[in-house]
């Protein structure tokens, strides 16, 4: 059951749907399990602006090196909201 949830929040994660990447990204980003980040930060290059705001707000209070290293590519984003959130 433990394997199934997490490759259907994998599977969301790589939704084609911008409505669904975002409603999961903003509810890994306020879950306080190990396993959500993981995920969440698989979404850093997202396509949408928006959810690549929400994965930098859900990762900015990680001090995980590979979490750190994540912030500093949303550092560089093409768009102020994302490097602005990275920022936190």
């Amino acid at each position: 059951p433990q394997k199934d949830a997490t490759d259907a929040v994998t599977n969301a994660a790589r939704s084609p749907y911008v409505s669904v990447r975002n409603s999961l990204a903003n509810t890994l980003r306020r879950s306080k399990q190990p396993a959500a980040l993981t995920i969440l930060a698989t979404m850093w290059n997202d396509p949408s602006e928006a959810v690549r705001v929400k994965v930098a707000e859900g990762l900015a209070f990680d001090s995980n090196p590979e979490t750190l290293s994540i912030l500093q590519k949303l550092l560089e984003d093409k768009e102020e909201s994302v490097r602005l959130a990275a920022q936190q």
